[in-house]
């Protein structure tokens, strides 16, 4: 609905959408008719990661552990994920599976209506573990009845989440952005577009902006309009090809 809209506007540099990984999976996926050549990128502004979480009483203590266990049977273990297949959440997990040497075909998927529903099924022992942005774990894990084992960031992050080891570390080669940026109308101009390059470009640089994505755990990715496009460019061949894989793109 608000990429329709937003291209009701075209050329119109005054509008803009906040946009993440959806703009892309929704179009290959044929949720959306409205796919990147349809938009402006404008920016990246942050990005969460998803973390995988078991129990704190589950016998995976390490992201390795769950890598063994899934390649001799993947699906031996159950995950949940939030709202959809094919989302962000889910594709960061896939992606690491299979970077790991997973049958990324045969992994056993539990779809929830939201992060904090997978979260419940967790704890109750309805599921083995959960993928999910750490904001969603972290009052469960400072409660001490959850362990976020690995998390898919390409280095250690901040704060509370310093602990806790990325794929890459275990000799994983993955990391999956959760971003969130902004995309306008199409068919902006150029000089439009340096316009919000120069306003994001001073905003993302504020201690106002900084606080916030400290406060929220998200990282700041912040690239400009040309950035942006070659990464939306290069996530769209790569989520295409797994979500083909998957059977999800049509």
């Amino acid at each position: 609905v608000a990429m329709n809209y937003l291209n009701q506007h075209a050329g119109d540099g005054h509008y803009m959408a906040i946009n993440a990984l959806a703009t892309l999976t929704n179009h290959i996926t044929a949720k959306s008719t409205i796919g990147p050549a349809d938009l402006t990128p404008l920016a990246m502004m942050g990005a969460e990661y998803v973390g995988i979480a078991v129990r704190a009483e589950s016998p995976l203590k390490t992201g390795k552990d769950v890598l063994d266990q899934l390649k001799k049977d993947p699906s031996s273990l159950s995950v949940a994920v939030g709202t959809a297949l094919g989302n962000a959440t889910h594709l960061s997990f896939v992606l690491s599976m299979k970077a790991g040497g997973v049958d990324i075909r045969k992994l056993k998927t539990v779809v929830f209506g939201s992060g904090g529903d997978s979260m419940t099924a967790l704890l109750g022992g309805h599921v083995d573990m959960a993928a999910s942005a750490p904001s969603a774990m972290l009052s469960q894990v400072q409660a001490g009845k959850l362990r976020i084992i690995v998390i898919g960031a390409p280095a250690r992050l901040g704060g509370e989440l310093a602990k806790i080891p990325t794929w890459k570390e275990l000799g994983v080669n993955s990391a999956f952005d959760l971003w969130r940026g902004l995309a306008g109308p199409k068919g902006m101009t150029r000089s439009q577009v340096q316009f919000w390059d120069a306003a994001l470009g001073a905003l993302v640089k504020t201690d106002e902006w900084k606080k916030e994505l400290a406060d929220n755990q998200v990282e700041n990715i912040y690239k400009n309009s040309a950035e942006t496009a070659l990464q939306w460019k290069a996530e769209y061949e790569e989520v295409k090809g797994v979500l083909l894989e998957l059977g999800l793109a049509k």
